[in-house]
C-alpha cells in the first residue's frame, strides 16, 4: 500500500481533516519536489465542518434525561421518591439520508446528475458546492468532488463532505495548498486516461515528461471535455477546437481539472513511475490493456495493435 493510501486509511479511522489557503502551484518539477518535502498530515480539527468519514444518523432515537434518586429520613428505599423526577421520553423527528455513490473520472454536469438521480437538488447542491471550495479552486468545481460512497443529509452536506475529503487526500499526499490546483489537474488527467491501477503512474510520467520538453500532451480526455460525444475517438475536427483545454492546441496543462480524480488518481500524480515513456495508447477497449514507448515507431507499431483489436471486435 502506497504511503497516501495506507495514511488515508489511519485519517479514515481518526477522523482528521486538514485545510489550506494560498494561490496556484509552479511548474511540475516544482511540484513533486515541494512534495517529496512535505509527507506530513496537517490536521487543524476533527470537528463537524470538517469531518472526512461518511457520517451515519441514527433516525428516530429516544432523547432520555437521567436523574438520581435520594432516600428521605424515615422512607424506605422501595418507599424513596424522585429528587428530580424524569420527563417523559419524547421522540426527535427522524432525519432523511441519502445514500449514493460518484463515481471517478466525472465531470461537474456527470456529478450533478448523479446527485439528481439520488433525489437531492442540484441546484442546491451546486450552489453548496461553491461555498464549500478552497480559494485555490479559484471557483472552478471540476476535480474537487471526491468520488466514493455517501451517506448524507442533504445536497450541503455532500458538497462540504466532498470537498473535505478532496482537501484531505491533497494533505495526506504531502501537497502544499500552492499545488493542490496542478495535482488535481495532473490526478484528472489520469483519471481519464488510465483504466487500470498499474498504469496510473506511468501515464503520469508521460505526462511530465513532455511537460518537461514543452511538447503538446496531445491528451483526446481534454478534447472529450470540450465535444462531450460518445465514444473514445477524436475527430480531426475535435482536436482543432480553439480552447485552452486542447492539449493537442496548447503546450501545458489545461487551465484546471477536467474531472473528479480517486486517490489512486492523486497517489500517482504525486508519484509518478520513473521512466522515459512519452506516448501511450489503450490496445484493448475490453481490458483497459494499455502499451508505452519511448519513442513515435514504438508508439506506432502500438497503434497497429490497437487497430486490429477494433478491427476484430468492433467491425
Amino acid at each position: 500500500m502506497s504511503t497516501l493510501l495506507a495514511t488515508l486509511t489511519d485519517m479514515e479511522r481518526d477522523g482528521l481533516a486538514a485545510f489550506g489557503d494560498s494561490r496556484l502551484g509552479e511548474d511540475s518539477a516544482g511540484v513533486i519536489s515541494r512534495i517529496g518535502r512535505r509527507r506530513t498530515i496537517r490536521a487543524v480539527g476533527t470537528g463537524a465542518a470538517s469531518a472526512v468519514l461518511v457520517g451515519a444518523v441514527a433516525a428516530g432515537a429516544w432523547a432520555v434525561q437521567s436523574r438520581g434518586t435520594a432516600v428521605l429520613p424515615g422512607v424506605t428505599p422501595s418507599e424513596s421518591v424522585s429528587a428530580s423526577p424524569s420527563p417523559e421520553p419524547s421522540e426527535t423527528a427522524p432525519v432523511e439520508t441519502f445514500e449514493l455513490t460518484l463515481h471517478e473520472g466525472k465531470t461537474m454536469h456527470k456529478v450533478v446528475d448523479e446527485v439528481a438521480n439520488a433525489n437531492m437538488s442540484d441546484r442546491d447542491f451546486v450552489t453548496a458546492l461553491q461555498a464549500a471550495l478552497p480559494p485555490e479552486a479559484e471557483g472552478d468545481a471540476d476535480g474537487w468532488v471526491a468520488p466514493g460512497e455517501y451517506s448524507v443529509t442533504g445536497p450541503e452536506d455532500l458538497a462540504r463532505q466532498a470537498v473535505a475529503r478532496t482537501i484531505a487526500t491533497l494533505d495526506a499526499a504531502g501537497v502544499a495548498p500552492d499545488d493542490y490546483r496542478r495535482v488535481l489537474t495532473v490526478a484528472s488527467l489520469i483519471a481519464m486516461e488510465a483504466r487500470l491501477d498499474e498504469d496510473r503512474p506511468l501515464v503520469a510520467r508521460v505526462i511530465y515528461n513532455r511537460l518537461e520538453i514543452d511538447q503538446q500532451l496531445e491528451l483526446d480526455s481534454t478534447v472529450k471535455y470540450l465535444a462531450v460525444t460518445e465514444g473514445v475517438f477524436t475527430t480531426a475536427e475535435e482536436r482543432a477546437t480553439e480552447s485552452p483545454y486542447n492539449t493537442y492546441r496548447n503546450v501545458g496543462l489545461p487551465p484546471g481539472p477536467i474531472a473528479s480524480p480517486s486517490v489512486a488518481d492523486i497517489d500517482a500524480a504525486v508519484n509518478p513511475a520513473e521512466g522515459d515513456w512519452m506516448f501511450f495508447v489503450t490496445v484493448n477497449l475490453t481490458t483497459g490493456e494499455t502499451r508505452f514507448a519511448e519513442d513515435f515507431e514504438g508508439h506506432q507499431a502500438n497503434v497497429r495493435l490497437l487497430q486490429e483489436w477494433y478491427a476484430e471486435n468492433e467491425a
